[in-house]
């Protein structure tokens, strides 16, 4: 089950983490005149050696400074950024945030997105198929419950390497025991049936006669591979969500709820 971003004290030291380096980077910005159109475009190297230099001749007035003008609290924030920031693998322990902090200037987008559903299709010479997928509802996707172009572009970088580590993991071999049949022969009489009824066709059951030229029937040897087509565009579509994920995303939807009709309440988000 995945954490969750309300009660975890790791994705809540996280969060202020990034909401510092949001702050320094439009500092960075500045003071080498980058565009918004060129902040994507920013290295993460000049901007972590930037920093790394930057902090280590801040004294504390700087610190609590830069912390009051950012929104975080010092002594929950400070230790752990500064840390972080001047590890030996600083760049990459921002490298799997940095669309967080580099895009954070262009807020949350005016049409709302519901869901990021990554997915990988391993399809075999035999007709045999292996789904491979991860699915994030935006309940799930930061402390506000909205994607922003930071959050959509680090979960699609993060899932894609934890689709990837599944096939490292286990082999294609290992994943060929997990698939099902799903031979293009299968698809191809499904989208076919589909097409014949939203154009008027009915099915005919099993040992029923064809009467009728708008009637159609489907081959029974046919039933159980087109069943699997059908089961993974629907996966595709619509993933099933494990009851005890529905529940973590009933519970934050009503904490967002209570959030939102209560305006003294603070909330944040990942970016």
């Amino acid at each position: 089950m995945p954490p969750d971003p309300n009660t975890d004290p790791v994705i809540r030291q996280t969060e202020q983490m990034l909401i510092l380096c949001g702050h320094f980077f439009n500092v960075f910005c500045e003071q080498n005149d980058v565009s918004l159109d060129d902040r994507a475009k920013v290295p993460i190297q000049d901007f972590v050696m930037w920093l790394q230099q930057m902090l280590t001749t801040m004294g504390l007035e700087g610190e609590l400074a830069h912390c009051e003008m950012a929104g975080v609290d010092h002594d929950e924030t400070w230790n752990f950024f500064y840390d972080k920031i001047h590890q030996q693998d600083g760049i990459n322990q921002l490298a799997g945030v940095w669309y967080q902090i580099c895009l954070k200037h262009r807020g949350e987008p005016a049409h709302e997105l519901d869901s990021i559903h990554l997915a990988v299709i391993l399809k075999y010479k035999d007709g045999q198929v292996c789904p491979l997928s991860s699915f994030v509802p935006s309940e799930l996707s930061s402390m506000g419950g909205k994607f922003t172009d930071g959050t959509a572009c680090t979960l699609v970088q993060s899932n894609a390497h934890g689709l990837m580590e599944m096939i490292r993991d286990m082999g294609l071999d290992g994943l060929y025991h997990q698939s099902t049949s799903a031979p293009d022969q299968a698809y191809e009489e499904l989208m076919g049936l589909i097409v014949m009824i939203l154009n008027g066709a009915a099915i005919i059951p099993p040992g029923k006669e064809i009467k009728h030229e708008n009637h159609v029937k489907l081959n029974e040897a046919s039933r159980d591979p087109c069943l699997n087509v059908q089961r993974l565009l629907q996966g595709l579509f619509r993933p099933i969500i494990p009851p005890q994920v529905k529940e973590m995303i009933a519970n934050r939807r009503a904490r967002l709820e209570q959030q939102e009709g209560d305006p003294g309440k603070p909330s944040g988000g990942w970016d």
